[in-house]
């Protein structure tokens, strides 16, 4: 109680000797403000941690002093925990300079000197002021391997801006990297309570290392996730952040453990959260300098504040609801399940400039399908802005119709002189409810409700002579009339006319999401859905396949060949399909999708873990679609990306085959040379799903593929010279002209030939010279099958 009637004693004077002036000397740590933040950086080595003796000397600390402007809750309070005078110190935020394989603390004395011990920006005499702004400036060098070090801290609204700058001035080469850790806290001196977010992964729950393709572009650490009242923010890649090459979230006792070298425990429970950020060593020459910037503070803006990787003068900021949360009633009206609805949407435009004012500054907002303005013109005007200032907030009221469900992103256009033009995005989540929108025509759909009576005749209401509905069944490999509706699984649904407001049964009751749900997977294509009404990420998905055996991720379970790990939905709006192995794909409720299943076995769909959602109101907890699964065993591992084919260099080239028939068109279908792909099946290679009714299709057949074996519409292989490719164009329209192009034939090297070549009439086209070749489907539709040769011009014949 002494330490935090102290803090708040400390609190006010440094707020109070802020005030107009943005820097400090408090003790023997310095330090700068904003509004938002407080950033510390230590001098000497001379600190009190829970009454014990600890360094300080180039460790640094961060505080909030407003925090969220939307919240109180928030303000006043350390997110790096703090030595018992509020100051930075011990392991508890430092950087780790490695050198050779050996740690340097930066600031340690006996390890190296300051060249300049930290200072903050002198507003009196305008030391130590950049463009865009004040900040704390250390610079320190170790002694063994001369390297030097400089360390900028500053402040670009509500985060924390670490530039690290790395010079080695020997006359020799040496291998030099860097580690941040931050001992963080979300719930002020208590230090408890925390919830690390992972996009595509969700709550972290364990120890956990990325690198790779698995570092997320941010992470976030909320106090509460459903009711999130403070929370912070890692900012890993975005804006002009340097990509570590390793991201680490675990116990602080673990991870300060040792300066440089961590390895995680995936299974022990954590109490206290740390992050750590490792940018691995590389060999810098003599005189060669090395720039790392990385960014922490507030999780409650989306913002930007660089241009194309530079610095801007000014940083705009847009804030809103991550989520809506569900109160599910099906006697009132969509929007008033959701709460909080109406809600608020704000846009802020900071100017860092310490020079230049801003002058004619407007804003406007755009809104998606599912989101309506209710008060507040979409184009507002702001005017100036001064120096080192921010605009008073803009503020739109807006509500969701609870039509449309899923992530919904909105955005806000900046403008303004000097050159101020900038466009920020942000994503609310809404919840499903019962009523949604089914357009006139075929779109693959899943119903996320139990229903007592689940005959689809009873869940929608609908007159027979208006609708239809069909399910693939995977053990016949057939599509069937649908009969009854179940959470989990999905469906082709056509509808005669569009439904804008169309309800199900209200006898039916949505799952809480407390508790996983299985979804039976068979061998070969399966049709899926989301069984819950908030969104579920693609990478949290598990699979189950027998009690002996554990749990496993989509990649472990495609790594084993249990499954593939690509997929699928329709796109109504260009009646194609679209697909993804992205673990940040989401899986939307109302949404069907296509999943291929090696062999048989479950998919597991995760409890919901949705930061500011929660499903209340009449629900159930009853399962209809399989069995719940009441612990899932947590697993850390790597996704490899699936690699864009690009026509960049000679050797790498890609062509699309577009095939339209009637109103039906595929524009799927693509082959190419790529060095990182194969002759065979792999990653770059992209199975077709079957389609439903009036379509028309574009394949490259492999029937030798063994377990892999299948229709592609994506065929990539690595041998740059004559290569032949198998096609077919399948279509169960009738008598209709089916017409095929190469709209991008033209980015191709020019030393290759194509030719086409009709194997049911033997007629051959080379495609440089035709833009077209039209064909009629027949009396009974079907498959007509096709050969395409590329190779070196004379060399195709």
């Amino acid at each position: 109680m002494l330490i935090k009637r102290c803090m708040i004693l400390w609190i006010a004077a440094l707020v109070a000797l802020l005030s107009g002036a943005v820097f400090c000397q408090v003790g023997e740590f310095t330090g700068i403000s904003n509004p938002y933040l407080i950033v510390l950086m230590g001098k000497t080595d001379s600190a009190k941690l829970a009454g014990d003796d600890v360094p300080r000397s180039g460790r640094w600390g961060i505080w909030t002093l407003a925090g969220d402007p939307e919240t109180t809750a928030d303000d006043n309070l350390p997110i790096i925990y703090p030595c018992d005078d509020g100051g930075p110190g011990d392991s508890l935020g430092y950087t780790t300079i490695y050198i050779d394989g050996r740690s340097v603390i930066f600031g340690d004395s006996t390890a190296g000197s300051w060249v300049l011990s930290p200072v903050p920006s002198d507003s009196s005499s305008g030391k130590y002021i950049g463009k865009n702004g004040f900040y704390v400036l250390g610079q320190y060098r170790v002694t063994e391997g001369k390297i030097w070090c400089q360390f900028k801290l500053s402040i670009v609204r509500d985060q924390a801006r670490f530039e690290v700058t790395l010079r080695n001035d020997d006359t020799q080469a040496h291998s030099v990297g860097l580690r941040h850790l931050g001992d963080l806290t979300v719930t002020g001196w208590a230090d408890s309570n925390a919830y690390p977010y992972i996009p595509g992964r969700g709550i972290v729950k364990s120890e956990t290392l990325l690198s790779g393709s698995d570092i997320p572009a941010y992470f976030e650490v909320f106090d509460d996730p459903q009711n999130p009242g403070v929370g912070v923010r890692n900012t890993i890649t975005l804006e002009d952040a340097t990509i570590p090459d390793r991201v680490g979230i675990g116990s602080w006792i673990n991870m300060a453990a040792d300066p440089w070298d961590w390895t995680p425990v995936p299974f022990g429970a954590v109490s206290d959260y740390a992050w750590a950020l490792w940018w691995d060593p590389v060999t810098l020459s003599p005189g060669q300098t090395r720039k790392i910037v990385t960014y922490y503070g507030v999780a409650a803006a989306s913002s930007s504040w660089t241009t194309s990787g530079k610095e801007d003068p000014w940083c705009v900021a847009v804030q809103g609801p991550r989520a809506l949360a569900i109160n599910y009633d099906p006697s009132v009206s969509p929007e008033l399940m959701l709460s909080p609805n109406p809600f608020k949407i704000k846009a802020y435009v900071y100017n860092l400039s310490h020079d230049i004012p801003l002058s004619n500054v407007s804003v406007s907002l755009s809104l998606p399908p599912g989101l309506e303005l209710v008060s507040g013109d979409a184009a507002q005007v702001i005017g100036l802005v001064g120096k080192e200032t921010e605009s008073a907030p803009v503020e739109w009221t807006v509500r969701a119709t609870g039509l449309v469900s899923g992530e919904l992103t909105y955005y806000v256009d900046f403008a303004g002189s000097p050159s101020l033009s900038k466009t920020v995005a942000r994503k609310i989540i809404i919840p499903a409810t019962g009523t949604t929108n089914f357009t006139a025509g075929w779109q693959m759909v899943t119903i996320p409700f139990n229903f007592a009576d689940p005959r689809i005749e009873s869940v929608l209401g609908f007159a027979p002579d208006t609708y239809s509905a069909y399910n693939w069944n995977p053990q016949t490999q057939t599509y069937e009339t649908l009969t009854l509706v179940t959470p989990g699984k999905g469906f082709w649904f056509y509808s005669t006319i569009n439904r804008a407001a169309a309800s199900v049964a209200s006898a039916g009751r949505p799952f809480t999401g407390t508790q996983s749900q299985m979804i039976r997977l068979y061998k070969g294509w399966n049709q899926i859905g989301n069984p819950f009404l908030y969104d579920i990420p693609w990478g949290r998905v598990k699979v189950y396949v027998d009690p002996w055996t554990d749990t496993m991720t989509i990649e472990e379970a495609y790594s084993k060949g249990y499954i593939k790990r690509t997929v699928y939905w329709f796109n109504t709006a260009t009646n194609e399909y679209e697909y993804s192995s992205d673990r940040q794909t989401l899986i939307t409720p109302w949404k069907g999708y296509w999943v291929k299943a090696l062999k048989d076995c479950y998919l597991v769909m995760p409890s919901i873990e949705q930061i500011g959602g929660s499903v209340g109101g009449n629900t159930t907890s009853s399962i209809s679609v399989a069995r719940a699964v009441k612990s899932i065993r947590p697993t850390v591992v790597s996704t490899r990306t699936r690699s864009a084919v690009s026509s960049t260099a000679g050797t790498t080239w890609s062509l699309r085959i577009v095939a339209m028939a009637g109103k039906a068109s595929d524009r799927a279908a693509l082959i190419g040379v790529d060095t990182r792909a194969s002759d065979g099946c792999d990653d770059v290679d992209v199975e077709r799903p079957p389609m439903g009714k009036n379509y028309v299709a574009v394949s490259f057949p492999h029937r030798d593929w063994g377990v892999a074996s299948g229709n592609y519409m994506v065929d990539v292989r690595r041998t740059a010279n004559t290569q032949v490719w198998d096609m077919e164009v399948a279509t169960d329209m009738r008598n209709t002209d089916v017409v095929l192009t190469w709209p991008n034939l033209s980015s191709l090297p020019r030393n290759l030939e194509v030719k086409l070549v009709d194997m049911s009439t033997g007629a051959s086209r080379f495609l440089r010279n035709t833009s077209s070749y039209k064909y009629n489907s027949g009396s009974a539709g079907g498959v007509r099958k096709f050969r395409i040769i590329v190779g070196a011009a004379g060399a195709v014949r």
